[in-house]
């Protein structure tokens, strides 16, 4: 009796071992398995590619990036408003008459070169241009303009100042000046400022005429530049 119960005894302890020996087989083939999973996924590009493309998108995140991506610059706004800006407009062409009714040039105006004063007896520059006419002939407005000043002095006689558009200014000497006409005075083309004269005392020797000068913003110019069909 006692060696059937010691053969029982050996029997299931055999069996046991076998047990837990097949128990660690499997554990360790199954914790390789996980290994080699986790393995396989770090190591292959098209898993990890795979993953990050099922990524949801955040719908939000778009509709924001079109916004920006359609909305218009500061910089192009301003280049629609400048070109819708109207240009600067062109510079007016002033086209005078003579500044005498009938009138005739006797001296012309003169930069590089020097003219005879009778009146005087010397040589000397003549910045503006001398028109004579009939006995009394009126000196007319050579444009449309504004009386800006009326003086009068011993040599240079009577002097009448017109000013017009573009710091352009004509200025009428030795003129015998219209009672009527004071500073402020608007005045158009072809009105009536006075007579000539030979007040300006400097140049009487020449009989009664019109000194007459154009200024551009201050510098003293050629008369001639402003009348059509007029070289000189």
């Amino acid at each position: 009796m006692s060696n059937e119960n010691n053969n029982f005894w050996t029997t299931k302890g055999i069996y046991l071992i076998l047990l837990v020996v097949a128990i660690a087989i499997v554990t360790v083939a199954v914790v390789l398995s996980v290994n080699s999973q986790g393995s396989d996924t770090m190591d292959n590009p098209a898993t990890t590619s795979n993953s990050v493309s099922l990524t949801p998108v955040n719908p939000n995140s778009n509709s924001t990036s079109t916004s920006q991506s359609t909305k218009p610059s500061d910089s192009s706004t301003d280049s629609t408003q400048d070109s819708t800006v109207d240009p600067e407009p062109a510079t007016l062409q002033m086209s005078f008459i003579m500044p005498v009714a009938g009138g005739r040039i006797i001296k012309e105006y003169t930069e590089a070169s020097v003219v005879y004063n009778q009146t005087l007896g010397v040589y000397a520059g003549h910045m503006g241009m001398d028109v004579t006419g009939e006995d009394s002939a009126e000196v007319l407005a050579v444009y449309d303009g504004e009386i800006t000043s009326i003086t009068s002095n011993y040599l240079e006689g009577t002097t009448v100042v017109v000013t017009h558009v573009n710091g352009v200014k004509t200025i009428y000497n030795s003129i015998e000046v219209d009672d009527a006409l004071s500073v402020g005075d608007k005045v158009k083309q072809g009105d009536v400022l006075g007579t000539i004269s030979t007040n300006n005392r400097q140049e009487y020797k020449d009989g009664a005429h019109l000194h007459f000068e154009v200024e551009e913003d201050g510098v003293k110019v050629s008369p001639a530049k402003y009348f059509l069909g007029y070289d000189k």
